[in-house]
């Protein structure tokens, strides 16, 4: 019986919750939150979304430490309750208030055995402060983040060139965030190279996420969307390549993983001297937030 748990069940993770059981990839859900009353009243709509789909998903309310003792895949959707005013780098500002919930739930996770899928943002930090405080296998945890910037980068180039996401084949990686690489010089539409207007994508790759928060407060359905993609890559029911952040050197950050039987392996991709020194100046940037939140810490002690 494989098992998946959701930790916290907010914007992302409640909509995670639902359509984990929609799309039948797990035996059972286990959901953790801080408030198990809300949890308990939750699960009862999680059990309409069983019935509505004829699945039979066990659903249980629980800790975190039962997400640690029991699941296969734990998925961490934990966020700090602050306002994000940010005009620019928006998902680095949860750097302290997020990433302090993230190590006190990773402290819990130590011994674990199953693979976690981090979602929380920004997700590249969040995924090694997870590593670091749990102190599992790095090659277990993967963060949730340029898999969605490739779709959204391939939704776009289907709205240009109007013809059907599969047929483009384009990639995302690096940060999620400000800094993303998008690598032009290998994309692909109809299997033909194109000289793609770059100022135009970035503009639209820029103001997507804004547009989509000031109508719905913050993102949900394409996050759930690409969570769910990782999900079955990781799980091992589908295989190809999904780009989740990954441990390169000291630092999490984006890259293109080649699954295969719910093995991934970083599969390198070609890029020119621009789309390189990018990929490295995003990795720094990365770093660099890592490095802030750890000093940040020490001065409080």
């Amino acid at each position: 019986m494989y098992s998946i748990g959701v930790v916290g069940v907010g914007t992302i993770g409640g909509n995670l919750a639902s359509r984990i059981i929609s799309e039948g990839v797990s035996d059972e859900l286990l959901i953790a939150s801080r408030n198990m009353e809300r949890l308990k009243n939750y699960s009862l709509d999680l059990q309409d979304v069983n019935a509505c789909n004829e699945r039979d998903v066990k659903i249980t309310p629980c800790s975190i430490e039962d997400v640690v003792e029991r699941s296969d895949l734990a998925v961490v959707c934990a966020r700090a309750d602050f306002e994000n005013i940010a005009k620019e780098d928006i998902r680095m500002k949860g750097l302290i208030p997020n990433g302090l919930i993230i190590r006190d739930i990773a402290g819990k996770f130590r011994g674990y055995g199953g693979n976690v899928l981090m979602a929380t943002n920004p997700v590249d930090v969040m995924s090694r402060l997870f590593y670091e405080g749990a102190d599992i296998e790095p090659s277990k945890i993967y963060g949730n983040g340029s898999n969605l910037d490739t779709a959204r980068y391939k939704a776009i180039l289907s709205e240009i060139y109007c013809v059907p996401v599969e047929s483009i084949f384009g990639q995302v990686i690096g940060e999620h965030g400000d800094s993303r690489v998008v690598l032009y010089s290998s994309t692909t539409v109809n299997g033909e190279n194109k000289k793609l207007d770059k100022e135009e994508i970035e503009k639209n790759l820029n103001e997507r996420s804004p547009i989509i928060g000031r109508s719905l407060g913050r993102m949900r359905h394409g996050a759930v969307a690409s969570i769910i993609n990782a999900i079955k890559k990781i799980k091992g029911d589908e295989n190809g390549i999904v780009q989740l952040s990954v441990q390169y050197g000291e630092a999490f950050i984006g890259m293109p993983l080649l699954f295969d039987s719910g093995s991934g392996k970083v599969a390198f991709p070609e890029m020119d001297y621009t789309e390189t020194i990018k990929f490295w100046e995003s990795k720094s940037k990365l770093e660099l937030a890592y490095r802030t939140f750890s000093e940040g810490l020490r001065w409080q002690t």
